[in-house]
């Protein structure tokens, strides 16, 4: 009952609010063409044109006692050939903070949904993706000891619930406590504990996992880091238990006008809740590329994920900007018979012609592979594509884009190596 009058709480509380320090709303209208719509070899191409209204709103609030952020997209897509059913989507993610005792008490909402990859060796069409809805609510208790200490308690109960044919819908409750005291102005040190327990609706896949570790934040002129290092052990309902280190790192480099950033990370995790969360499937192009890669959603799973990446962001002129991205990710499932490891990376090149007009080229390249059974069966492919967009902005409030890409698949063993060739138009107006 609590989580139910969460959301309603959630949803419909910032109307009654007069705080909004901003409020943007925009439409867009998607339409592409590509001569492959289902990604498959030559002798089976089919073609199809994908049209996709959109409307999305980002709402800010902030009132004494109330803060909160909402951004989603509502957006419906309609297939004029068939080749998939047609889709309406509510994406995006909302949060919310209410104060019930000043600087002590709170009540904390988060809510998510995205879409991602159900099977990431398999080609990124429309049936192998789904839509993860998550919620996160329950209150936090922060005790401040002193001016440079704190220690603080929450409690919160999370629900995971997936479409498309995936069963995996879950709900966690989690209680957590940490000790924080601020060396200098600089550096923060930490001590976190934290007992999850989850259980699932259709599985007998049931857990608990127990993480303890020290944290590390520090903020500098030019470098800023925060880590977190720990044991993380998962016990699961049918008596086996997994247990390993985890690291959680993120690094940010600004040296003038270049910005460096870092991270490395090792996690045990559950399949149908950790992997992908922090890709929202919303970039189109790149979206398989860096933040949504999935091992299998279908099958829940714990998995041990290791992950690194790094991103530059480097103006080359006043009218150029480049940007570089890297990755490599290893997830080892510890009961299915199924290993990923995906490597990759993104090169994306803007100019700006006129104050209106403005080019961009994107390159994509990512290996993956699945190692499968106990023989070790070995499934590997290389994905490549470019994209060439041109964005013309018709005021301050609209702008129009065109693009056209080309993608293909090359697979090492089996004879499923396909082209694809995209053009695309956007209208869109920001109100």
């Amino acid at each position: 009952m609590f989580r139910k009058i969460s959301l309603l709480f959630f949803l419909f509380f910032p109307a009654l609010v007069n705080a909004a320090e901003g409020f943007v709303t925009k439409i867009k209208f998607d339409a592409q063409h590509s001569d492959n719509s289902r990604l498959v070899a030559d002798v089976f191409v089919e073609d199809e044109v994908e049209l996709t209204p959109s409307l999305e709103i980002d709402y800010t609030f902030n009132q004494n006692r109330f803060n909160a952020n909402l951004n989603y997209r509502a957006e419906h897509t309609e297939f004029t050939q068939d080749t998939f059913e047609n889709r309406t989507d509510l994406l995006g993610t909302g949060q919310a903070t209410v104060t019930l005792v000043d600087r002590n008490v709170f009540w904390k909402v988060f809510q998510n949904n995205s879409r991602l990859r159900i099977n990431s060796i398999e080609v990124g069409t429309r049936d192998n993706e789904t839509r993860r809805s998550i919620l996160q609510t329950g209150p936090s208790v922060v005790f401040n000891l002193d001016k440079e200490s704190k220690l603080s308690f929450d409690a919160y109960f999370v629900e995971s619930g997936f479409n498309n044919g995936v069963s995996n819908d879950s709900q966690q409750n989690q209680y957590s406590v940490s000790y924080s005291r601020q060396i200098d102005t600089q550096v923060q040190l930490g001590l976190t504990g934290r007992i999850s327990k989850v259980e699932f609706d259709s599985s007998d896949q049931d857990y608990d996992n127990q993480r303890i570790g020290l944290t590390f934040d520090g903020q500098g002129k030019q470098l800023s880091y925060s880590i977190a290092i720990g044991q993380n052990k998962i016990d699961r309902k049918t008596g086996i238990s997994f247990s390993g280190l985890y690291i959680n790192s993120a690094f940010n480099i600004n040296v003038g006008d270049t910005v460096l950033s870092l991270s490395a990370d090792r996690e045990l995790t559950d399949s149908s809740i950790g992997l992908g969360l922090s890709g929202n499937g919303q970039d189109g192009f790149f979206a398989d590329t860096l933040s949504n890669l999935s091992g299998n959603v279908r099958n829940s799973d714990i998995v041990e994920q290791i992950r690194y990446e790094l991103h530059l962001r480097q103006p080359v002129s006043g009218r150029s900007t480049l940007n570089l991205s890297m990755f490599y990710e290893d997830q080892d499932f510890q009961s299915l018979l199924s290993d990923f490891n995906f490597i990759g990376g993104k090169l994306a090149l803007s100019y700006r012609s006129t104050r209106r007009l403005e080019f961009d080229y994107q390159y994509k390249w990512n290996r993956n592979e699945l190692q499968t059974g106990v023989v070790g069966t070995l499934e590997s492919s290389i994905k490549r594509g470019h994209r060439v967009q041109s964005t013309y902005s018709l005021s301050d409030s609209a702008r129009i884009l065109f693009w056209v890409e080309d993608n293909s698949r090359t697979y090492d063993q089996m004879t499923r190596d396909y082209d694809e060739l995209a053009i695309g138009f956007r209208f869109e107006y920001r109100f």
